[in-house]
């Protein structure tokens, strides 16, 4: 879909006033102060009758679908129906549809992050993970994220402007049980967006991990692990990657498919 497309479908989706859902749950892994979930926030309201912040009380980036299983979940009242939780983004969906709210929610919104989520790392994602948890109680849920090439200089104004939009049209129909929804927003102001790309999230850009083995005052070493990426390997016109590298938003659609774990020619192996 082309800039006008883009406008047009985005007139169409701002004529339309009032809740979507009764119950939103928002959550990401950066952290509850962190500018991409506020921003959300303030988004969010014109979604939901009523809107519930449930994050991680610190960055929990990396954290993908994880849960604290070993360790007791500590849980803090910010302001009305906004909590913080030492835990990871999947706990505090738990957390949130479980035990804080009346009942669990109409909609998980999972972002903004700052930074992309997409091709071969998404596995990794805090952000991808929250969404997929929910996704697995039938909470329709999308992850969103914000690219960005220069701290200093991020484009919220784009997020910003085509979440509301985005999602009021995506959701103008009933998802699929199990599915979960990733939008990723380039890194250019709102008015340069090009369009919108349904993308492939299979680029690999991953070309190794590094561990960086330091020492802390005590002579104990400790160690920092990375990631290594080189995104312009990946040349798939229908990628994500290239999607944002045309100044497109890229929408992707994860969904487990019933025939998932299926592979007759490798279980003839065990024939």
């Amino acid at each position: 879909m082309k800039q006008p497309e883009l406008m047009q479908l985005l007139a169409e989706a701002d004529s339309h006033t009032g809740p979507l859902v009764k119950r939103l749950l928002i959550t990401n892994d950066d952290g509850y102060d962190a500018p991409g979930i506020q921003l959300l926030l303030e988004l969010a309201g014109q979604l939901a009758e009523e809107v519930w912040l449930v994050a991680p009380e610190t960055d929990q980036s990396g954290s993908s679908q994880s849960l604290s299983l070993h360790q007791p979940i500590r849980c803090k009242q910010l302001a009305e129906r906004q909590f913080a939780v030492r835990g990871t983004p999947s706990d505090c969906v738990l957390m949130g549809a479980f035990q804080l709210m009346p009942e669990p929610p109409d909609l998980l919104l999972s972002g903004i992050n700052l930074g992309i989520n997409m091709a071969d790392t998404v596995g990794f994602s805090g952000t991808l993970g929250a969404a997929t948890t929910a996704s697995l109680f039938g909470i329709p849920a999308i992850a969103l994220s914000q690219a960005w090439k220069d701290r200093n200089n991020i484009h919220w104004d784009t997020s910003g402007r085509y979440a509301v939009p985005l999602i009021r049209q995506l959701l103008s129909q009933p998802l699929p049980e199990g599915l979960v929804t990733n939008i990723n927003f380039p890194s250019v102001a709102a008015a340069a967006v090009a369009g919108i790309s349904n993308a492939s999230i299979n680029g690999r850009s991953l070309t190794g991990a590094g561990v960086e083995q330091r020492q802390d005052q005590r002579q104990q070493d400790y160690y920092w692990l990375s990631f290594q990426h080189n995104y312009r390997q990946v040349q798939q016109p229908d990628s994500d990657v290239n999607a944002l590298r045309q100044q497109s938003i890229a929408i992707s659609f994860l969904e487990r498919p019933l025939t998932a774990g299926i592979n007759p020619q490798l279980f003839e192996r065990f024939g």
